[in-house]
């Protein structure tokens, strides 16, 4: 134990000690701390004056320099430099305290990168869905146009103007759903606008699943934008799948480049058979290809097709999906109805 050489006081209250001329220096303690003497918390001993003792400037704790291995030279450099502020010494548990604390800090500083960025990546598929939706509304626009020729067709046939006009204004009241609820969905509040809740006469839990149908539908067409369709290639029945799924990337393949396609094994993704096996009937293909130019350039030289015997029964179309097909089986139905109807007029003529 060194001689006494003055009080102990917290880091946060130092004040200048001189070194003695037997270098030994001790921090003097607060008022506060004078009143009872401090205790040391590694040894639990009683941190009298004439001990050397440091302070933890966090929790105020008292150390003797030896429990805490501190080195006299150490403590009588601390002394000399307090009153600069330029050395700070804590214990470990408040050191322990304070790496914990900087490494949450840390970790919650990253976690809001994250969600900043999940939110950017949100919005941008918002924004091209929105875009998606536009199309599609324009699609919906040219089937209005499509319905408006066969009424031109039709004129004379009084039932079947009946029947356009219903599907016409059918499709004009589904664009004015689809155009009040993703006017919803931008605003942040589908449903809850009572105007809008009284003229649709639907709740806001119909109103949403009715708009994740749409989303579900775009979105499937969406993943079929660059496939086809191949009926009537002859299907392999004896070997084994991989030979007849290899025949089949062959028959495609000479499909492709006919219709102008060079390098065509690069650009298709995937070829199957779609359904179950029949004994008596070739399932058709599914093709899909990695790039929607690339369909374009079969569909724009479909005609290359014609004369070849090897693709005289092959019929080529879009993967549709349900409803797609629903709607173009429609169409075709009305068509038919309609020149049905204007022969039979003709014939009673």
């Amino acid at each position: 134990m060194a001689e006494k050489q003055g009080k102990k006081s917290s880091a946060p209250n130092r004040k200048d000690q001189p070194v003695s001329t037997t270098n030994k220096a001790t921090i003097t303690k607060t008022s506060a701390a004078d009143e009872e003497d401090a205790v040391c918390v590694k040894c639990d001993k009683v941190v009298s004056a004439q001990d050397y003792a440091i302070c933890c400037e966090i929790c105020e704790s008292w150390f003797h320099i030896a429990c805490q291995k501190i080195p006299r030279p150490v403590y009588d450099y601390m002394v000399v430099e307090e009153s600069g502020k330029q050395l700070h010494w804590n214990c470990s548990f408040c050191k322990h305290g304070y790496e914990n604390m900087h490494r949450n800090l840390k970790r919650l500083e990253k976690q809001q990168e994250d969600i900043t960025r999940k939110q950017e990546v949100i919005v941008a598929e918002l924004c091209e869905t929105k875009e998606t939706v536009r199309e599609k509304m324009e699609q919906v626009d040219t089937m209005e146009n499509r319905v408006s020729t066969l009424e031109a067709k039709n004129l004379g046939v009084t039932d079947c103007i009946k029947q356009d006009e219903t599907i016409k204004l059918s499709l004009i009241t589904r664009v004015s759903e689809l155009e009040a609820k993703f006017t919803g969905v931008e605003s942040g509040h589908v449903g809850m606008d009572k105007q809008n809740t009284t003229s649709m006469k639907i709740n806001q839990q119909q109103a949403q699943e009715q708009v994740e149908t749409v989303i579900g539908e775009v979105y499937r067409r969406n993943t079929r934008v660059n496939n086809l369709v191949v009926h009537g290639v002859p299907e392999e029945r004896s070997g084994t799948e991989e030979q007849g799924n290899e025949i089949c990337m062959k028959y495609i393949q000479r499909i492709m480049e006919v219709c102008g396609v060079r390098d065509s094994s690069e650009k298709i993704e995937k070829v199957l058979r779609l359904g179950k096996t029949q004994q008596d009937k070739d399932r058709p293909l599914l093709i899909e290809l990695k790039h929607n130019h690339t369909k374009a350039e079969i569909f724009k030289n479909i005609s290359n097709l014609k004369g070849k015997e090897e693709f005289q029964s092959i019929r080529i179309q879009h993967d549709l999906t349900k409803i797609e097909r629903q709607h173009e089986a429609l169409l075709r139905k009305e068509a038919k109805n309609g020149q049905s109807q204007t022969v039979q007029g003709q014939g009673m003529e």
